[in-house]
């Protein structure tokens, strides 16, 4: 993979991911190429206008780099270390909390602020009669993003936990992860320390998700 922006999805944060054979895109590269085969992508035609909008912003927050092309023509868009964390396929990747922080099931509690503020309450609760975990026992697509969204933050921070306790590790022989969704931790620690017995606790409609 190049080191610059690929973009590939096109629907909110998706839109970074690998694209072959270039380390620059323009915002007619989707169009052109995936369009064709939306049906398959699930992908409505962009509307390039609004694209270019959010891709300034996204390049004033330095998210993205934007260069004019040697010979004219459209602007290039390239990666910078922050945009970097938001590929799908890259060994360390973001992408997933994004999906899930722009998914309409959290972004509907932000309309719940003010109703918190006055009558106190939990703003997810306000906007779904129901706490998180029973909301996402009943909807199987946000609790597959909600549970990749905690895999993808526990592969980062679990390095640091087991970089600054790594003497601690080898004293014990087992190890109990509660609330550990999909049990990427502790299969993290176990892997380091094979001697210890790793156990993964969570509700029922996580743990059915952990790969076999």
């Amino acid at each position: 993979m190049g080191s610059h922006a690929r973009l590939r999805r096109l629907h909110g944060p998706e839109m970074c991911c690998g694209a072959p054979h270039s380390r620059y895109h323009t915002l007619s590269w989707p169009t052109n190429h995936l369009v064709p085969n939306r049906q398959v992508y699930r992908l409505p035609s962009p509307d390039i206008v609004y694209l270019a909008r959010i891709m300034r912003f996204l390049v004033h927050a330095k998210i993205f780099t934007a260069a004019p092309p040697p010979g004219g023509g459209e602007t290039l868009y390239g990666l910078t270390p922050a945009s970097k964390w938001l590929l799908r396929d890259g060994e360390l990747s973001l992408a997933p909390t994004i999906i899930m922080e722009n998914h309409p099931s959290l972004t509907a509690p932000w309309h719940c602020f003010a109703a918190c503020v006055k009558e106190g309450g939990i703003a997810f609760e306000k906007a779904h009669d129901r706490q998180i975990w029973d909301f996402a026992s009943g909807n199987p697509e946000f609790n597959k993003i909600f549970n990749e969204a905690m895999a993808c933050t526990t592969k980062i921070s679990i390095k640091a936990v087991m970089a600054a306790y790594k003497d601690g590790f080898g004293r014990i022989g087992s190890l109990v992860d509660v609330g550990g969704g999909t049990g990427g931790a502790v299969a993290e620690v176990v892997k380091a320390y094979p001697h210890i017995k790793g156990v993964n606790f969570d509700l029922p409609h996580v743990v059915a998700t952990v790969p076999a």
